[in-house]
C-alpha cells in the first residue's frame, strides 16, 4: 500500500500597494461624497501619497435608517472592491469604516476612525489578517 504525501506549495502573492504609504489620512468629507454617487456612477477618491480611488458604484445599500453602505471597483488595482459602511452612532453621527483588500492579494489597506475623530487608511497584509485554510 502505498501513502500518499502532501506537499504543501507555498504561494506568494502579489502586492498591489507596494508604492503607497502605511498610513494615509482621509476626510470625513471625502468618505460622505461616496455616498452621494448614485450606483453605477464614476468615484474619484484621490488620497495623499498619490493612491487615486477611482472607480464605479458597483453596489449601494441603505438599512434601518442608520446604515449605508458603499461598494466601488477598482480596475487601476485589477478590479478589487473598496467598500466603505456608514452608520450613525447614539449622537447621530456618521462613523466610517471600511477595507480595500481581495484574498488574492498580499496587501491592502482597512479605514479607521482615530480618537480624535479623524479618519486613516491603514496598511494591512492579508496573510495576517485572513488566515489560509490548510484542509
Amino acid at each position: 500500500m502505498q501513502l500518499a504525501v502532501l506537499h504543501k506549495k507555498s504561494f506568494s502573492k502579489k502586492s498591489l500597494f507596494n508604492n503607497y504609504p502605511s498610513v494615509i489620512n482621509c476626510t470625513e468629507a471625502q468618505l460622505s461624497s461616496l455616498f452621494n454617487t448614485e450606483k453605477g456612477r464614476q468615484v474619484n477618491l484621490q488620497l495623499p501619497g498619490n493612491l487615486n480611488l477611482q472607480g464605479t458604484v458597483i453596489s449601494k445599500a441603505d438599512k434601518y435608517n442608520n446604515l449605508q453602505t458603499v461598494a466601488i471597483t477598482l480596475p487601476a488595482f485589477r478590479n478589487i472592491l473598496f467598500s466603505v459602511t456608514k452608520r450613525y452612532d447614539a449622537a447621530n453621527k456618521a462613523i466610517y469604516v471600511g477595507h480595500l483588500f481581495n484574498t488574492d492579494y498580499a496587501d491592502g489597506y482597512e479605514l479607521k476612525r482615530n480618537t480624535d475623530n479623524t479618519y486613516q487608511f491603514i496598511k494591512i497584509a492579508t496573510g495576517t489578517l485572513l488566515p489560509t485554510c490548510n484542509q
